[in-house]
């Protein structure tokens, strides 16, 4: 009931207030982090690509969004704090590949908002790079 169709041939289901509770109307629900893998499979047969773009919070919502797919494009900010999200993300991606979803895969990390003529935002991406540098180029090649 929720889907949109479109005539760009893709369709979407859009957020709305709602998703923001939903957490806590998952956490007494039986086999909570398997919720959305649940549903999708009805849906699979009909999409070539079902796109979830989860909040970047690491929660039920995340959780449930990783067990459902089959691999994960991780947008980074150039900026600080972000780095440090993706290490707990990164942390996380593991727990789920060895207790929920084994097959997940990381296509790549993708650096947003970056402003290559700034020193932080040089330093942030050189930093990820280091890090996650075999990440970075099994999907998107060597970025620039």
């Amino acid at each position: 009931d929720f889907i949109i169709h479109t005539d760009e041939k893709f369709d979407i289901i859009p957020s709305n207030i709602s998703l923001s509770g939903v957490d806590i109307q998952l956490s007494n629900v039986m086999s909570r982090e398997t919720v959305f893998k649940r549903v999708l499979e009805n849906f699979k047969k009909d999409y070539d690509y079902i796109l979830i773009d989860s909040n970047p919070a690491l929660n039920l919502f995340t959780i449930n969004s990783l067990t459902a797919a089959d691999s994960v494009i991780i947008p980074v900010q150039a900026e600080p704090f972000a780095t440090d999200g993706l290490f707990d993300l990164m942390k996380t991606i593991t727990k789920v590949q060895k207790q929920l979803n084994p097959n997940l895969k990381i296509d790549g990390i993708l650096i947003t908002m970056t402003d290559s003529r700034t020193n932080l935002s040089k330093h942030i991406s050189n930093e990820v790079r280091d890090k996650y540098g075999l990440v970075l180029c099994q999907y998107f090649g060597q970025l620039k």
